[in-house]
């Protein structure tokens, strides 16, 4: 989605696609979308990642699936499932290392639709693999509070992609968050 940008990114929003919903579950992917809070309305998302994961590096590492969630991607679309059978999928090991890298390009927040899931399952994963975490925990923030503490439901999620893609969702959360802080007239610090 390399879109021409009027800043340096400031924010990355990271979405993404598990066989869980708890801290410990595999990951399938890791999707991320750099992106500032400029003055125009232009989608300046500066450079995005995608990783799909092989599910057994996962589970050699310890993870652990839910059967509630490996039930529900059965019930997704096709374009979603296609991370079960992605041929560009890496080891959890190598997909956090390519993270690292992508995220010390840049400083940063991080942002998630909840910080408590993404951050907090993405944290675990890299204390499975014996990794520290390339964030600070102060840069964590969370998108779907900065939505319910400003009351703006009206303001409709305009979806970017296949849904539950782990890129393409966080683009969308991305572009969602800039939305609401258009409409609320507010930079994050």
């Amino acid at each position: 989605m390399n879109a021409p940008t009027t800043a340096e990114p400031t924010d990355a929003m990271v979405d993404l696609e598990t066989l869980g919903t708890e801290p410990f579950c595999p990951i399938l992917s890791i999707g991320a979308c750099a992106f500032d809070f400029g003055p125009d309305s232009a989608l300046t998302c500066a450079d995005d990642f995608y990783q799909a994961i092989t599910l057994e590096s996962c589970l050699s590492v310890g993870l652990r699936v839910d059967a509630g969630t490996l039930n529900w991607w059965m019930e997704q679309e096709p374009a979603a499932q296609a991370v079960f059978r992605d041929p560009r999928a890496v080891s959890l090991p190598l997909a956090l290392d390519a993270f690292t890298d992508w995220w010390n390009s840049r400083p940063m927040r991080i942002w998630g639709n909840s910080a408590r899931f993404d951050m907090g399952i993405l944290a675990a994963a890299y204390k499975a693999c014996g990794k520290e975490i390339p964030w600070r925990w102060s840069k964590e923030r969370c998108h779907r509070t900065i939505c319910n503490l400003a009351g703006v439901g009206g303001i409709p999620v305009e979806r970017f992609g296949v849904h539950h893609n782990a890129r393409d969702d966080a683009i969308t959360q991305a572009l969602h968050l800039r939305r609401v802080c258009a409409a609320l007239r507010i930079t994050p610090q």
